[in-house]
């Protein structure tokens, strides 16, 4: 269910990238800034059959 967020935020970075981001760009600043969770997405009522 996180489609919608993570295509938000690309439309984000498009609009204000000087050059149209490919794929592989976008992919490569996703994984670079993303984070490691703080607890397992099974914690807090996320996950399978929520």
């Amino acid at each position: 269910m996180a489609v919608p967020h993570v295509a938000g935020v690309v439309a984000l970075m498009q609009s204000v990238a000087l050059n149209p981001l490919t794929p592989a760009t976008v992919k490569g600043l996703l994984k670079a800034s993303a984070r490691p969770l703080l607890v397992a997405c099974t914690q807090g009522g996320a996950g399978q059959g929520w």
